[in-house]
């Protein structure tokens, strides 16, 4: 009955099932203390049950991981319980709980890990079961072009693109790479992500320029300067990273000599031990609304929202994109009460304590782009994505934004832009099947007197009909019962 079917298994995956020739076994390994705690995993079971019921091909088991046998089974595919925190009157018990499903066909093998709700779950079985039928793995490459690494600075990029089933592999930049083949641009036809741009040499930017001229495909998360985010902060632009924000005017792009605040940001807490003399004194918090930490709202390609860190704001140009067959479009812009921080002697104040809570009256206000899209004219196939936020994907400012989860919010966007790069439009569709667009510009403002005018008329005139047609339906009734 919803407007997306959210309940509903799809046509995509009604497809997908008429396709398995064979047996395919699916087993919700589900813990019995976890159907207490979270009840919405009944919404998993129901689902599971209802998806199985469009093919005679697809068998679901559920099973209880009490025992140890079971337990070291689920290892061996990688999935370890979750420990979960419960307490009572007289004591706080740590359990380690099980919501993951394993699936098989052909003596192969697809998991997931852990699951508590449905929303995503036709995604992800959808897709898991597509590529064990077509013995197929969707291949994605990462170049790291600043001073954090994969293992640690990114380490929450591999396990997301793997959730998405992909296998990531990383390559490098032309200019450093140790064997000619690990060059990301031996690889045209596997979609790039490249996370910022402190090492792009002018001619890593002149093949990386090609590599989208010829076909590649690009989700590009980086500011043409760097931001010292383990100490005090600080701005940095180098030589290379120049280069790169040239590289970016082919494709329309003109990133801002300024840095973007908002009044709508992230509130951080600051920690000290010492007073006003610097003497030692007792831990104080001091909560304060950073202004270049702007908070995206919610829109139609950000059902979410997201944090962003020292984002870079950029004007479009499509006068100058066009002469490469290219459109460039605004996918995230900041809100109305944003604005653009100037250098001061050649320097950026990022010091959380004087740093502008607002705008002052002379200063522009925005919004400001600061991610857009890049499609092909003829065909508006999306090639590139451009992300003006090295950092909104990276561990140690992860850990700023997340509260009592982590916050992967800005990890959905990429996922949904590369879904839409390597043309996965239906599996697209299905991962924000449960998604309400929280769209503010559904309609323009010449429509707005006609919307409100609708409006009104409905709101006064749907509760009379609605009496109109209990008084006939009374009448009705009692003249029935009479006779």
């Amino acid at each position: 009955m919803t407007r997306s079917k959210k309940f509903s298994v799809s046509a995509y995956s009604k497809n997908i099932a008429e396709r398995i020739s064979e047996p395919v076994s699916v087993t919700y390994y589900l813990s019995r203390q976890l159907t207490n705690l979270y009840p919405q995993v009944s919404d998993v079971k129901d689902y599971l049950e209802s998806f199985a019921s469009i093919s005679d091909n697809i068998t679901v088991k559920i099973v209880s991981p009490e025992t140890q046998q079971l337990q070291s089974r689920l290892a061996d595919y990688g999935i370890n319980g979750q420990p979960i925190r419960t307490n009572s009157i007289s004591s706080t018990v740590v359990t380690n709980v099980y919501s993951s499903i394993v699936i098989d066909y052909l003596g192969m093998t697809e998991i997931i890990p852990f699951v508590l709700d449905s929303a995503t779950l036709e995604f992800s079985l959808a897709q898991k079961i597509e590529s064990l039928i077509e013995e197929r793995k969707n291949l994605i490459q990462i170049v790291v072009a600043n001073d954090l690494d994969l293992e640690n600075g990114y380490s929450y990029v591999v396990p997301y693109l793997k959730s998405l089933g992909y296998v990531p592999f990383q390559t490098e930049l032309p200019s450093v790479a140790s064997d000619p083949t690990k060059s990301f641009d031996n690889y045209i036809n596997v979609p790039l992500v490249v996370l910022g741009s402190e090492k792009f040499t002018k001619t890593d930017c002149r093949i990386f320029e090609k590599f989208i001229l010829d076909g590649g495909r690009a989700f590009l998360a980086s500011q043409p300067y760097s931001i010292d985010i383990n100490n005090d902060w600080s701005f940095r632009q180098s030589e290379a990273q120049q280069y790169f924000e040239r590289m970016l005017f082919t494709f329309g792009i003109y990133c801002k000599n300024s840095l973007t605040c908002d009044v709508s940001n992230l509130r951080i807490t600051m920690t000290s031990t010492q007073d006003t003399s610097n003497n030692s004194a007792s831990e104080k918090n001091e909560f304060i609304n950073y202004s270049l930490w702007p908070v995206l709202r919610p829109h139609v390609n950000l059902p979410d929202g997201m944090t962003t860190f020292w984002p870079v704001a950029f004007d479009i140009d499509n006068e100058v994109s066009e002469i490469e067959s290219f459109e460039t479009l605004p996918s995230l812009m900041t809100s109305q009460a944003s604005w653009q921080m100037e250098k001061i002697d050649g320097k950026f104040f990022t010091n959380p304590f004087t740093c502008p809570k607002s705008a002052e009256d002379f200063e522009i206000k925005g919004p400001f782009t600061v991610s857009a899209e890049v499609r092909n004219l003829l065909t508006h196939d999306l090639r590139m994505v451009y992300l003006g936020d090295q950092y909104a994907l990276s561990t140690p400012m992860i850990s700023y934004s997340s509260g009592s989860s982590i916050d992967l919010r800005a990890f959905e966007y990429m996922g949904n832009y590369i879904l839409e790069l390597c043309g996965q439009n239906d599996l697209l569709a299905l991962k924000n099947k449960s998604k309400f667009n929280y769209s503010l510009y559904k309609i323009s403002d010449s429509q707005i007197v006609e919307a409100a005018r609708k409006a009104v008329l409905l709101s006064l005139v749907l509760p009379e009909v609605i009496i109109l047609l209990c008084g006939i339906m009374f009448v009705y009734s009692r003249r029935k019962f009479i006779r």
